[in-house]
């Protein structure tokens, strides 16, 4: 069996490793970021009158809560939506 080169040692390539992994936890504090994001989310809310809404985009779930993307499993249960009131619990439904 041909084994396959991923061009570990490729000088060009040294930052590549950070783009599948999280960060370290010294380097972001990923609770802030969340929290950041959503209080951003429910600023625009608020400034569009709007009490509560209802998101089913991968990337404004994942914006809003920090889930996942969950691209398999979505790709099986298409009914993924997140429910973010102006005030209270966000709830992610599966």
């Amino acid at each position: 069996m041909a084994q396959l080169h991923w061009h570990a040692d490729s000088s060009d390539l040294g930052d590549l490793h950070l783009l599948d992994r999280d960060p370290a936890e010294d380097q972001i504090d990923l609770v802030a970021v969340r929290g950041y994001r959503l209080r951003r989310v429910r600023e625009q809310m608020m400034r569009y009158g709007v009490d509560a809404c209802l998101l089913f985009d991968p990337v404004n779930i994942r914006y809003a809560s920090g889930s996942r993307n969950m691209q398999v499993f979505t790709a099986r249960n298409p009914a993924r939506y997140l429910f973010v009131p102006l005030n209270g619990p966000v709830i992610l439904f599966e």
